[in-house]
């Protein structure tokens, strides 16, 4: 593992999502599942780890820390590789901000 959290934010339920590592579904049907999961339980998935979620195929976490020198908010590590972006994503995201094409 490259990195890992100092201060992880310890789960009291994270079977669910291991179960659906396990299962080898696709990533459409998976994040369906989750995504019901986590309404189920009166939560919702943040709309910035949504967005990530959505971005590349490629895409790593690295877990998740409490912060304790800033309020004790909660920060993700995320890895996202620029060549894996989906296209359309690319040019969104990526080429409209700049105005260039690659």
């Amino acid at each position: 593992q490259l990195i890992e959290p100092i201060h992880p934010l310890v789960l009291s339920e994270s079977k669910p999502f291991e179960e659906l590592k396990e299962q080898g579904l696709e990533y459409k049907e998976a994040f369906r599942q989750l995504n019901s999961y986590v309404r189920e339980k009166g939560e919702n998935i943040p709309p910035l780890v949504n967005i990530y979620m959505n971005l590349s195929p490629t895409m790593k976490t690295f877990g998740t820390a409490v912060n304790p020198d800033f309020g004790n908010v909660e920060e993700t590590g995320i890895l996202v590789t620029i060549a894996d972006i989906y296209p359309d994503k690319k040019e969104r995201h990526i080429e409209g901000d700049f105005g260039t094409k690659q």
